[in-house]
């Protein structure tokens, strides 16, 4: 019987895709849904949210001119749903990326999860919630370097 070798212009075949990258995509998959509820839930919102800014900006600024505050106000409730929206989409782009052996996007996943950490800690959600998106990202950027996912996205070298 005889086996077939690659040219040697090809690089040696790889297993399939681990289970700890297929979780971590999942939980990636998982977090962002949330994030994309709550921005929904906030444009839903978004003469409630529009209201309390609005004043929160008199309370401590009470002399500013309330046109201006509306306006600002305005923008900064949209901006933070369109953001928000912008933000799951490039992000469910990296996590089907780093399934797809990025390591670059695993790298930019696992940047973006440590920062994300730092908008969870504000006022934005509840603290339960919160938690509870702080353990997806913690499992999610863990289970992206466990060892057989660090086999799995090690450059290949060419057979010889």
């Amino acid at each position: 019987m005889t086996m077939i070798q690659p040219l040697p212009d090809q690089a040696p075949a790889r297993g399939p895709r681990p289970n700890s990258v297929e979780i971590s995509f999942w939980l990636w998959i998982t977090y962002l849904t949330i994030g994309a509820i709550n921005t929904v839930v906030g444009f839903v919102q978004r003469d409630r949210n529009r209201a309390d800014a609005i004043k929160a900006v008199i309370d401590q600024y009470p002399a500013m001119d309330r046109s201006m505050i509306d306006s600002v106000a305005t923008v900064v409730v949209v901006g933070v749903v369109v953001l928000g929206l912008l933000f799951v989409a490039a992000c469910v782009s990296f996590a089907l990326l780093m399934r797809a052996r990025r390591n670059w996007a695993r790298v930019v996943l696992t940047v973006v999860g440590s920062l994300s950490v730092l908008f969870l800690i504000g006022p934005v959600v509840t603290p339960l919630q919160a938690l509870f998106q702080l353990l997806l990202l913690v499992a999610a950027i863990v289970m992206m370097f466990q060892r057989p996912a660090n086999d799995w996205f090690r450059p290949r070298r060419p057979a010889l």
